[in-house]
């Protein structure tokens, strides 16, 4: 069994929109979820120099069905250019994967 589900994707939409978001649903681990999706935002936005976006809540089919803690996690949109060239970039996606997993750390202090 896991954990924690934790789904990274790239956004995509007008080419002026731009920067990171999470995602929770209520369905199940409302507030773990919740919890888990702050801790992500808190540092994602600022390790990668992206617009914050904030914390949502959506029904996204993999975050709605999860019945453990569980976010979903857009570190960008391919449709607006700065973001994909930082997309793009392993140095990018090295401090992506970072910043989610101090939050991780986080989540469990």
């Amino acid at each position: 069994a896991s954990d924690l589900l934790i789904s990274i994707h790239a956004n995509s939409a007008v080419p002026e929109a731009s920067g990171t978001e999470t995602y929770f649903d209520s369905t199940y681990q409302a507030a773990d979820s919740e919890r888990l999706a702050s801790n992500i935002q808190e540092g994602l936005p600022d390790a990668l120099g992206t617009r914050d976006r904030g914390v949502k809540e959506s029904g996204f089919y993999v975050i709605k069905h999860s019945q453990m803690p569980s976010v979903l996690v857009e570190l960008g949109f391919i449709t607006n250019q700065t973001d994909a060239d930082k997309l793009e970039s392993p140095e990018y996606q090295e401090k992506a994967a970072g910043a989610i997993a101090d939050a991780v750390v986080s989540y469990y202090e």
